[in-house]
């Protein structure tokens, strides 16, 4: 199974967040699974990865905009799963 490889385009962020930040400078990103990355990241893992809050983190599991899985109880997302969010967050934003 390859790396999945997504561009990420300027604005991204401003996708409904309460939290949109002013960037000065915005680069497009590429985001590969990396070996740096866990397999499995917490909200406060993927908060950190994204740069949001853990609550708005928490807000997109509840509404089901990022996908997690529940393990004994417990939330987890994985690059995947991330990825795949941020991919779907271009294509509303066009």
């Amino acid at each position: 199974m390859g790396a999945k490889k997504i561009e990420i385009g300027k604005d991204w962020f401003k996708a409904g967040s309460k939290q949109v930040r002013k960037v000065n400078k915005f680069e497009q990103v590429s985001i590969t699974k990396s070996e740096d990355l866990p397999e499995l990241m917490t909200t406060k893992e993927a908060a950190e990865f994204l740069k949001r809050h853990y609550k708005t983190i928490e807000e997109w599991r509840k509404d089901g905009q990022l996908k997690f899985l529940k393990v004994r109880g417990r939330y987890f997302t994985t690059p995947e799963f991330i990825a795949d969010f941020l991919e779907n967050e271009q294509k509303r934003n066009g």
